[in-house]
């Protein structure tokens, strides 16, 4: 299968984002500071990264649902990483 003009601009920029979101992961697991992080932030992120993984997998938008898919598990584990914070923050002395 030959990529067409559109499907290589797609590809190189679901390329590029899942590149950025996965640098941002590795920055929250090698530093474990998510102070920049708020729960309603993140709360809404992934609300709509899920409805757009929806909505793109029903339009058939394959490129782009991969995009809000790793978008939403980044925001995820991001979330996580914020609960074990606070639990940590509210544990100490």
């Amino acid at each position: 299968m030959k990529l067409q003009g559109k499907d290589f601009i797609a590809t190189t920029a679901v390329v590029l984002g899942t590149g950025q979101l996965l640098v941002h992961m590795v920055d929250v697991y090698k530093r474990d500071d998510v102070s920049s992080y708020s729960y309603p932030s993140l709360l809404i992120g992934i609300t709509g990264s899920l409805l757009w993984t929806v909505y793109q997998i029903r339009k058939g938008a394959n490129y782009s649902a991969v995009y809000s898919a790793a978008g939403l598990i980044a925001q995820l584990y991001i979330l996580q990483r914020l609960i074990v914070s606070h639990k940590k923050k509210t544990k100490s002395p």
